[in-house]
């Protein structure tokens, strides 16, 4: 009997070790896929000064798997960035790293948090800044702030492939 019983708390410890792992390897979310797409800039705040209702009319942020690029209204290219996220951090963290052409590499480190799969908050910190902690941007910062809005109008509409230029259809 007590072989018995040795033998059932041995194997019911196999089969939690052998569970274990499977449950720590669960798959993480693909956040890029969430982030994939057009989205308009429904608030903004760039270094403690509130965007303009110009400013923000027509401007759109494109992201792909890898890139983050913004355009103007005109669909010129303001900025395009390489990123990456942490999603195990709270809030999750995001480093964008420069790919323009003519621009010297430089990395923005930044905050950002999903509202619903069509609305995201953005706080990042100009490169050679700290990593921002919250979602605002204080008179006399370095950081950039946007809310975010999903554009489904405007879902055929992708960035450049030569890594610069104007939005295309």
């Amino acid at each position: 009997m007590k072989d018995l019983l040795e033998i059932g708390v041995i194997v019911a410890g196999l089969t939690l070790t052998a569970f274990t792992p499977l449950a720590a390897k669960e798959p993480t979310k693909d956040w890029s896929k969430t982030l994939s797409g057009v989205w308009d800039i429904k608030e903004g705040v760039t270094m403690g000064r509130p965007m303009t209702e110009q400013e923000k009319d027509g401007a759109t942020i494109v992201v792909d798997k890898d890139a983050i690029v913004t355009y103007d209204a005109d669909k010129n290219e303001l900025y395009r960035a390489k990123y990456s996220i942490d999603a195990s951090e709270q809030p999750m963290q995001i480093n964008m790293v420069t790919d323009m052409k003519g621009q010297e590499r430089s990395i923005a480190l930044g905050i950002l948090k999903m509202n619903g799969d069509d609305r995201w908050s953005l706080a990042y910190a100009l490169p050679g800044n700290d990593r921002p902690t919250k979602f605002q941007s204080p008179e006399g910062s370095k950081v950039m702030y946007f809310k975010l809005r999903r554009d489904e109008s405007k879902q055929g509409l992708t960035p450049s492939v030569d890594g610069a230029g104007q939005l295309s259809d």
